[in-house]
């Protein structure tokens, strides 16, 4: 990969997807952030959202907002109120329209605490919306719902097993009426 020079070397940039399912799913909200960062100043903001609108679109207030300010946690507070005047999100079996507005600026304030001069977050570590016994509860509720599945194909084994007898039986009882 080529490095970067000028004043693309302090470029920032990020993606972000919100969706049920890690792989092969559509997502609810997906936002695409970048800016080049000039001291604690923001040059060419650019801010883009999918799942917001009909087709992917860029947050121009957003963007205006950010455009030659500093890159302190009130900007990006602006710049998540701004998100409301760019998009009137869409409603659907996905997320609903509040859902998809506090999703766009949580992970809007994700990128500036990734992203901002003094402690920011390892990126590969950020999971800020999680809370801090979501893995012990995610594995909880995959052992329930394994145990819930064991369980159900067990009860459909079993039921399969007696139609199975029950047939047999009948089967049986037929040959041994014709060969009797």
């Amino acid at each position: 990969m080529p490095t970067r020079t000028g004043k693309r070397a302090q470029l920032q940039f990020r993606a972000y997807k919100l969706s049920k399912r890690f792989d092969s799913d559509i997502a609810a909200v997906y936002a695409v952030f970048s800016f080049i960062k000039d001291g604690d100043t923001i040059r060419e903001p650019r801010l883009a959202y999918g799942g917001m609108a009909a087709t992917p679109k860029r947050a121009s207030h957003a963007e205006a907002v950010l455009s030659d300010a500093h890159w302190h946690e009130a900007t990006a507070q602006a710049a998540m109120l701004a998100l409301s005047r760019d998009y009137a999100p869409l409603i659907d079996m996905r997320a609903s329209s509040d859902y998809r507005l506090d999703s766009a600026k949580s992970l809007l304030y994700r990128f500036w605490l990734e992203t901002r001069p003094h402690n920011p977050l390892d990126k590969s570590k950020s999971w800020i919306c999680a809370p801090s016994n979501w893995s012990k509860r995610s594995k909880d509720i995959q052992n329930e719902s394994a145990s819930r599945n064991l369980s159900r194909r067990r009860s459909i084994t079993r039921q399969r097993g007696r139609r199975f007898q029950a047939g047999a039986r009948l089967a049986s009882a037929r040959v041994r009426a014709i060969c009797t």
